[in-house]
């Protein structure tokens, strides 16, 4: 901030969300809709539950990952990075053009999050500060990707099914 008297501030006293948490998100949203295109929409009567509990769950962990939560950041971290190992196992044993870019996208996503990282933003995170700006903009595009994922249908060369009746 500037020392003149009723001049403007030329800096804020926070940092603003980093472009590198944008595209992260993005690149969920881009993963969200190439599986949703792969494998499909789930039954229509599972739709309004599994849209809730996945909007409700990437935003709590996602909410965790912008102010630096550790748990929840860490649970991530694990995530993305055993995600391109997998998906690279499996092109491997079995190669496709869809393992392919699920493999370019995991580690487009893997990438981001290091960017992320290295930003203003996390380190002021880490001081546990209060204020700064609102997360609901980007924390909107993390209720999308769950909404995304609550959609998904089970691929049809999985050999597994999950069924909760309430």
């Amino acid at each position: 901030m500037s020392d003149v008297a009723g001049a403007t501030p030329t800096q804020s006293d926070h940092p603003e969300v980093p472009a590198s948490a944008w595209a992260l998100a993005g690149a969920f949203v881009v993963g969200q809709v190439l599986e949703l295109i792969r494998r499909g929409p789930q039954a229509e009567s599972a739709w309004p539950i599994s849209m809730v509990l996945g909007a409700l769950l990437v935003v709590l962990v996602s909410h965790g990952v912008m102010r630096v939560g550790w748990v929840r950041f860490w649970l991530v971290v694990v995530l993305l990075v055993l995600s391109p190992v997998i998906t690279g196992a499996g092109l491997v044993a079995e190669p496709s053009a869809w393992g392919l870019v699920s493999l370019l996208v995991s580690l487009v996503q893997l990438g981001l999050l290091y960017a992320y990282t290295q930003t203003e933003w996390f380190a002021w995170q880490r001081t546990r500060p209060t204020g700064g700006p609102s997360l609901t903009p980007i924390l909107a595009v993390a209720a999308l990707v769950g909404l995304l994922g609550g959609l998904l249908g089970t691929p049809a060369d999985a050999n597994f099914s999950l069924s909760i009746n309430i």
